[in-house]
């Protein structure tokens, strides 16, 4: 887990992309079981469209006139775009893969050009400096595209009937050449060669609106190298007879570092457009206004993290525009409630595929409000968050809790006595451990930072009562081995010794071992290749045993498997393929070790009564293996050969829980490969029913953990990607 943990970088580029190197997959909808227990069990999830490699933008339209938004998304990397048709509620069409065009597609939008009341597709090609248009014939028909050569470094587009002679015209922006291109719409499916506007920068987000207010319409632009929102006014051209295009520089406004996107709409009801800006370097975005002296900020929004693109809609139907930015190294969008008057509240923030760029909204679902559908270039899908009305978070989907560092691996309990379950959760880039407070209705601040003694990360903490006060204290384990903090019974925590240990400590388990009334602990230590017996004496822990189990040990779990009342210790060995079990004895541990050969890396283990006869079987997952198994007990430390349970790729983070409620241990999942959480229910007789569903979760997720945090008596679902820097909170909508 700690050593094995997947890196990304954001990579920005000319062309304004985020295209990193990392895994494929995608998931959607949500969990539907019918069980015994429970007459169903169902999980709030987002949804994900799987488009492909290099989902770098994404546009809406209603291309098949239905009055539903349909889902246009380029793949850079695959040389396709893919049209998705909305079937409403939420629920998309297969992809379609328009006839070939563009070699490397960025830009893609939806207008009528022709103007015969089609929604046609304008795609922009950036490297080879072309623009194409896909012809709509009607319900979505889409016909082979017609190519216009344009701008080097082709990105941004906007059409407007610039000059003003009934038909659209279409302007592009030129990253590679610094330019805007206006080509004129002259009829019959035809376009001028174009008129070029040269930009003293990089131009790449276009907008047109008549900023003057004379009737025409202007060109915006965003211009990343410069820093700066620039506008251009049209205006006749001089040398011809009035129904040309001249831009000329009109306003230009030093915005801040490293803008990429921008939006813009009416916040304050004067029918004119505001625009907020965001950045891709700094945490800054700002509302900005356009008055007869220039461009005027008037309000600042407070962000966690960077922001490329930027979308103003009304997402819960109450008349006033909601803002969105996507957050691409937060793998994730942050909305915040719009108030009017460029004033924005109550943020909430949504995880999205691994590397957002691109936003678009619209209404997909056909209930009068704005959807959200954010464009993970890295992923290669497309997230998509339905609008709400009626009160509470403006979009739907998991609450999502963005950490600047390496999250990966967590506990829930309540810390502060408040009667409501808290997070500790682990930094695997710092020596952290944040303690995060629940404040209701999803929402969590940050209480607490406790930092360990090691020299980088912080790994597994462990939560329990270690000095019998009735208030649950934090053993922190890290690559330094084990640091004890005290709990006042508030979340306030006074770090009271540690312990080294020789390569650091990663995952552990909390028992009573010696039966003395206090509650011990035991600690895999990848490092030593070993497994550290804490025992406590009073709130003040040694180390009894330093027990060799195999290599790099990661998973740990405790139980007694030969039913003689003490507990044994069992750890999955991922550097050499196997469980072991060590043997409880009474006066200590053993060393000797029953073991168990796996598939390739192990990482989780666990012990539970599967088949229902009283004794403790075996549950492994693997990070380099296809499948789960399940080890049989048969009684005195023997096992039944080990039953494979076929998953879809890399099952690397385990839970064993009584899912549905009906007395039998079931499975939960996650699949690295696909970024799926996946529940599979328990026969009683020690199988498990084919996979009951697989929900959109995030990739690499190392710790996904089931708590109760609304008081409601069912177990919502927390998982944390090490990968995404997210802890995602998945609502448990089961009925009783």
């Amino acid at each position: 887990m700690a050593t094995r943990i997947s890196c990304w970088a954001l990579v920005p580029t000319l062309a304004g992309t985020f295209l990193c190197s990392c895994n494929g997959g995608g998931g959607g909808g949500t969990v539907n079981i019918v069980a015994p227990g429970l007459s169903k069990i169902q999980f709030d999830a987002r949804r994900d469209l799987k488009a492909g490699n290099g989902a770098t933008n994404v546009a809406l339209g209603d291309l098949d006139g239905d009055g539903r938004a349909d889902l246009l998304v380029a793949r850079y990397y695959d040389s396709k775009v893919s049209m998705f048709h909305s079937a409403g509620a939420g629920i998309y069409s297969s992809a379609f893969d328009l006839p070939f065009g563009p070699v490397s597609p960025i830009g893609v939008a939806v207008a009528d050009v022709d103007a015969d009341g089609n929604a046609d597709a304008i795609v922009t090609d950036y490297n080879t400096g072309e623009f194409y248009i896909y012809r709509n014939s009607g319900a979505g028909l889409m016909n082979s595209p017609a190519s216009f050569p344009t701008v080097l470094g082709a990105i941004g587009i906007a059409v407007a009937d610039y000059d003003i002679d009934g038909l659209p015209d279409i302007a592009i922006s030129g990253v590679t050449s610094s330019e805007i291109r206006i080509h004129r719409g002259l009829g019959s499916f035809t376009f001028g060669a174009g008129t070029s506007f040269p930009i003293h920068g990089i131009p790449v987000q276009l907008y047109s609106t008549d900023l003057d207010e004379d009737g025409r319409p202007d060109v915006v632009c965003s211009d990343v190298m410069t820093d700066q929102l620039r506008m251009l006014r049209n205006i006749p051209s001089s040398s011809n007879s009035g129904d040309t295009v001249d831009l000329v520089d009109y306003v230009t406004t030093d915005i801040g570092p490293s803008i990429l996107g921008f939006a813009a709409g009416d916040l304050d009801g004067d029918h004119r457009p505001e625009f907020v800006t965001g950045s891709t370097t700094s945490t800054s975005i700002i509302v900005w206004k356009l008055d007869g002296s220039g461009m005027h900020a008037i309000a600042t929004v407070a962000n966690p993290t960077i922001t490329s693109s930027l979308v103003l809609a009304d997402f819960d139907g109450d008349g006033k525009l909601d803002l969105a930015a996507a957050c691409p190294i937060a793998n994730g969008v942050e909305l915040w409630k719009g108030a009017g008057g460029g004033i924005f509240q109550n943020p909430i923030f949504r995880s999205t595929g691994i590397g957002p760029v691109f936003l678009a909204a619209g209404d997909s679902t056909g209930d009068g409000v704005a959807d959200l559908h954010a464009a993970a270039a890295t992923s290669g899908e497309v997230s998509i968050f339905a609008g709400r009305t009626g009160g509470g978070d403006i979009v739907d989907g998991p609450n999502a809790i963005f950490i600047m560092g390496q999250p990966i691996l967590g506990s829930a309990a309540d810390l502060d006595g408040d009667g409501a379950n808290d997070l500790a959760v682990g930094d695997n880039d710092y020596p952290f451990v944040y303690i995060l407070r629940n404040k209701g209705g999803f929402r969590f601040e940050m209480k607490a930072t406790l930092a360990v003694d090691a020299p980088r990360a912080a790994h597994k903490p462990l939560l329990f009562d270690f000095d019998n006060n009735g208030t649950l204290d934090i053993a922190a384990l890290s690559d330094g081995g084990a640091t004890f903090y005290i709990n006042d019974g508030t979340a306030v925590f006074t770090k009271t010794a540690s312990t080294a240990v020789d390569g650091g400590l990663l995952l552990g388990v909390a028992r009573d071992f010696d039966h003395d009334g206090f509650t011990d602990f035991a600690a895999t230590a990848p490092a030593a290749n070993a497994v550290a017996i804490f025992i406590n004496h009073h709130s003040s822990f040694v180390i009894s045993q330093l027990i060799p189990t195999g290599l790099a040990p990661a998973g740990i779990d405790a139980a007694d498997f030969n039913r003689d009342g003490k507990l044994d210790i069992v750890a999955a060995n991922d550097g050499d393929d196997t469980v072991r079990i060590v043997k409880h004895s009474g006066s200590g541990f053993s060393a000797s070790a029953t073991a168990l050969a796996t598939l390739a890396g192990p990482e989780y283990v666990y012990a539970a009564d599967f088949g229902g006869d009283g004794r403790a079987d075996l549950a492994v997952s693997h990070s380099s293996a296809d499948d789960l198994l399940i080890f049989k007990n048969k009684g005195h430390y023997q096992f039944d050969e080990p039953t494979a349970v076929a998953t879809n790729g890399r099952p690397v983070g385990l839970l064993v829980e009584d899912i549905n409620k009906d007395g039998r241990k079931d499975l939960l999942y996650t699949e690295d490969t696909t970024g799926r959480c996946v529940i599979r229910l328990s026969d009683g007789h020690g199988g498990f029913a084919a996979p009951a569903t697989a929900f959109a979760a995030q990739y690499d997720i190392t710790c996904p953990m089931l708590s109760d945090l609304d008081g409601d008596g069912l177990p919502e679902l927390i998982t944390i990607s090490s990968a995404a820097g997210l802890v995602d909170i998945h609502k448990n909508l089961s009925v009783k």
